[in-house]
Order: structure tokens, then sequence, then C-alpha cells
């Protein structure tokens, strides 16, 4: 019997302890690796991308910790759904040539300025309005001068001063004496100044010999242009009094102008003087315009990390006009054998390239690591690979992104393949997901409304892509690159500031790149880097307008692409009215 009362009492402590046990195990959520905001307290499939939901820690189909910390595993099926593909590194024969954006402008050396060179009211304007073609000797005005009609007297008394003196002073036998000849000489040099003078104040030799002719003084002078250009100024009108050096009209000679390219520091060894270089506008799509390399300039500018390059043009029948937006292809260069990855294999993390290499596959599985690499020249959608790849190795060419999330949420050792620098906290909001902590900055008013002027700038580009209009996306871009340039994070601190810096330059330049595009399938490449920038942009700094992230998969050749929606209603700027309703809201 005690026997039997000892045994119970033992049973009771060990169920009491598993108990206890039970209730001090934290309770562990189920979620899903692709989408990490969908959890679950018990097992079941994600409604987003029907994923099985694993718990942290535990989900051996994801995550292979055997080998190397730094190896992320996706089972076939995830592969799939994530849409991973990959293709090898191979070498290609990579031309270098260099595509920049740019913008044309007036010559400095054409731009000439028309002055009153007298004081007087204006009688009659010739030239009555802007943008009218003047040629050099053409009438510009009328003008009464006070100042200009004395001086024409005083030419005519020099005249009749001359006429008078010779003959006073001629000697009987009619010959002149050497007297009257100095003083012939004198008046002869007066009267040569006073000539110089009405031509200084604006009267042509032609008007001067009318007015010694006539032997009145003009009380009207018609005064003509000194050169030939367009009229891009006029600042007079009929009726009004100007004084000397009042600025009249501004003319501008476009039978050549300059086109300013901004090309990244890295390709500017590929630039050299004289070279031949070939444009494509917006405005004339089928039309290649050339020009030669005049002028490389000294200076980078610090925030876009371009340096200036002015290329001459003849414009002999005018197409090319001051403020269009051009892409412009500089010569190429001699092929070299280079090892190549599509450009959409590469996720750019700060100063960091990174590619995710498949290392093999193990029933079904495949193995990714992430790996840094050094890039060189960016080429028809490919990029050259200095180092970090060999030959033949299988490199993911999409669903990059969505294996950067899942590298964020183990963070260790795959962190690490992003960067060398531990960035300190600084004014973020912190959270813990998964046992990784990571952090996002959190927007104050004031800033968020300034990333939503940049949102709302996004979605009218991708509303021209959608209604297939080149003209209005070149000036959503535009809008764009302006209200990028007006955000001010400073008051982030340090580290968020320097974090915008990043993200603010790769948006900046795939909006001026977009800008420059000629064509609208031209734009809708560059579109779909620049709405992954904008992507990892916002999944920084949080507290602007929520956007929907879609999914097309049928564009750029069944390869796929996202864009971002403030709405869930499919609008798709990848085919426009061909397929505008292709896609799917994934997150």
């Amino acid at each position: 019997m005690r026997t039997i009362a000892f045994l119970l009492i033992l049973s009771i402590c060990a169920a009491c302890s598993k108990n206890q046990s039970a209730q001090n195990t934290p309770k562990q959520q189920y979620f899903c690796p692709m989408h990490p905001q969908v959890q679950s307290d018990k097992p079941g499939v994600c409604p987003i991308c029907q994923m099985d939901l694993v718990l942290p820690g535990h989900d051996h189909e994801m995550v292979d910790d055997s080998n190397a910390s730094s190896l992320l595993t996706l089972d076939t099926r995830r592969q799939v759904l994530a849409d991973v593909r990959t293709v090898l590194v191979a070498k290609e024969n990579v031309a270098h040539s260099l595509i920049a954006t740019g913008a044309l402008t007036t010559p400095e050396s054409a731009q000439k300025t028309i002055v009153a060179r007298v004081g007087g009211r204006i009688e009659r304007l010739f030239v009555r309005q802007t943008g009218e073609r003047v040629r050099e000797g053409q009438a510009l005005y009328e003008v009464y001068s006070p100042a200009l009609v004395q001086a024409q007297s005083d030419f005519l008394l020099s005249l009749r001063s001359i006429a008078q003196a010779v003959v006073q002073e001629t000697n009987p036998q009619g010959l002149p004496t050497s007297h009257s000849s100095v003083s012939s000489e004198n008046m002869r040099n007066f009267t040569a100044k006073a000539r110089e003078r009405l031509l200084l104040l604006g009267m042509s030799n032609a008007q001067i010999d009318a007015v010694a002719k006539s032997g009145e003084a003009m009380t009207r002078v018609t005064v003509y242009s000194p050169f030939s250009g367009t009229v891009v100024q006029k600042n007079i009108v009929e009726g009004a009094s100007v004084q000397e050096g009042t600025t009249l009209f501004d003319v501008a000679d476009f039978s050549t102008v300059w086109n300013l390219a901004d090309v990244y520091e890295q390709d500017v060894q590929a630039v050299r003087l004289e070279q031949r270089v070939t444009m494509r506008l917006a405005a004339y799509p089928n039309e290649v315009f050339v020009g030669k390399v005049r002028f490389i300039y000294p200076t980078l500018n610090a925030e876009t990390r371009t340096v200036k390059v002015r290329i001459e043009s003849a414009n002999p029948h005018g197409k090319l006009r001051p403020g269009m937006f051009t892409e412009t292809e500089f010569a190429a260069q001699a092929p070299q054998q280079s090892l190549t990855i599509p450009e959409e294999s590469v996720i750019q993390s700060g100063k960091q390239a990174v590619v995710w290499v498949k290392e093999g596959a193990d029933n079904g599985k495949g193995i990714f690591r992430a790996q840094a690499v050094v890039l060189g020249r960016h080429n028809g959608g490919k990029y050259e690979v200095l180092s970090g790849l060999r030959e033949g190795e299988a490199v993911a060419a999409s669903g990059g992104f969505l294996l950067d999330s899942e590298r964020q949420l183990r963070g260790g050792a795959v962190a690490e393949a992003f960067s060398t620098e531990k960035t300190p906290p600084t004014a973020q909001s912190t959270t813990k997901n998964h046992n990784h902590q990571f952090t996002a900055v959190q927007l104050p008013s004031n800033l968020a409304l300034q990333f939503n002027s940049l949102i709302d700038a996004y979605s009218a580009l991708t509303e021209a892509l959608v209604q297939d209009n080149t003209g209005n996306a070149s000036q959503s871009a535009s809008t764009l690159v302006q209200a990028a340039e007006r955000i001010n994070t400073e008051a982030l601190g340090a580290s968020a500031n320097t974090a915008w810096q990043d993200v603010r330059g790769h948006l900046m330049q795939e909006a001026k790149a977009l800008q420059g595009a000629s064509t609208l399938d031209g734009q809708r490449v560059i579109f779909e880097r620049l709405s992954n920038a904008l992507f990892l942009t916002l999944s920084t700094f949080k507290g602007a307008k929520k956007l929907h992230r879609a999914y097309c998969p049928m564009a750029f050749d069944d390869k796929g692409a996202y864009w971002l929606t403030p709405t869930t209603t499919i609008r798709n700027p990848y085919f426009g009215a061909k397929m505008l309703q292709c896609g799917e809201i994934r997150e």
C-alpha cells in the first residue's frame, strides 16, 4: 500500500512539473518566409503566396545551417512561388558603348544682346514678338533721339565748314595756299570723327551718306540688326523711352546647339575629345542626331556623381531645341571578352553590389549564397563583372529581392555578405522579428509629406506608362527628380541621412535615365528598376502613403516585373492598353 501511495505522489509531481514547464515555454508563432507579416499560432498556409507557414528557427525547408550560416535553401515549389530563375555567368564580347542622359542648351557664344546705343523714344517697331527670326541688316526699330539729331547736325556743320574754308582761302589765281591746305585738313579730320560718332550711335554708312547728300538731319532713324538669330526676349514696345545701354532684344543663334550629357564618374575614362556621339530625343523617336565631344568639364557633381560633357551638334533644320532631353550614346570602343550577368541579378546594398549564387541542388532544393561582386560597365541590360564570380556559375536572375527579404529576416552571416560596416541605431524605430532585430526609419509628419510628393510623382509616371504616353512619362520622371532633391533628412541623424543619400542617388539615376529615354519600351525597362529602388526606399523610410506591390508575370517576355500602386485595382504600366488588367497584387 505504501508503495502504491509513493508511486501516486511521484506521478502527480511529474504531471505538475510538465504543466509548469509548459507554462514557462514561450508560445511560438508560425510565419510565412516570403511574407513575414503573415503569422499564426498554428500551422497553415500563407493567404498571399500559398506557402506553408513555418516556425522560426525550424524552417528547414527554407534555411540550411548544416554547411554555412550564409546560405539559403529553397525547395522547388518555393522557387516557383518566389519566381526564382537562374542564368549562367558567361563571357561575352562587351563593346563598352556608353549611354548617358543629357539636355540641349544654347551655346554660350551664340547668345547676343542688342542694346540702345543712344537714348530716345521708340517710334516704330519692326520686330514685334519673341521667337521671330532676324537677319543681319534687317530693320529692328525706328527711334527719335535729340542726341542723334545733334550728332547729325555736327556732322553737317563740319561738311559746310570744309567747303567754306576752301572757298575763303583760295588765292586770286585759283590755287589754294599752304594755310588753306592745313585748315581743310583739320576740318576733314573733324568730319571723320563726326562720321565715326554717328556710326557708334547706330547709324549705317548708307544713312550717313544720305544725310550728307540731303544736307538735313534725320529726325527718325531706323536701327538695323548687327547679326542674325532668333529673338528669345523682347524688352521694348512702341512709344517707350529708352536710355543708352538699355537691353532691347536678346538674340540667339540656334544653327548649332550644345548637348550637356551627364556621365557617371566611373565612365568618364571612356569619353575623349572629338569623339563621335549619337543622340535620340523623345520628340523624334525614329531619328538619330550626331555630334562631337568638344569639352569635358573639370568638376564633378557631388550629389549625382556625374561629370558634364559638352557635345556640339549642327542644327540646320531647327529640330533640336534647347531644353529637350537627350539619350546620348558615345561611340563604342573595341569589343572585349568579359564576364556578364543580367542587370536584374544585381542587388545594390548601399555601396555594395551583391548577387545570389546557386550552389547546387539537394533533393530538389536550391542552395543560394550571397556573393559580393565588383561591377564594370552597364550596357544592353547587362553588367560587366570584374571580380566575385566565375564563368559557369549560376546566379539568380529574378526573385533576388525576395531572397534578400529572407536574408534580412535571418541577419547574421548572410547580412555580413552585404555589408562590412556596423551601422549604429539612431532616431529610428526598432522591431524584433523572429529573433532578428532590424531598424526602420520612422518619418516625422513634415518629412512624410515630402516623401508623399515623391510617391505622387511616381504614381503620375505609372499612369503615363499605363496610357502609353512617353512625353508625360518624361515629365513625371523630371518631377520625381525634383521631389527627391527637395527631401532633406539631416534631422533624422547621420546614419539615416547617409541611408537616404544612397537610395536617393539610385532613385535619381533611374529617373533621369527614364527622363532621357526616347522610346516607350526603353522607359518601361528603366521603370522596373525605378520601382524596385522606390520599394527599397519605402521599406526603409516608414510613415508615407501606403503602396501595394503589384506583379505582372508576362512583362519582358514572361520574365515578370513588379510595380507599386496606391490602389488594389490593376492598371498595368508594362503593357498599357494592350493588357491593362494583367497582373496581381502581391503585397
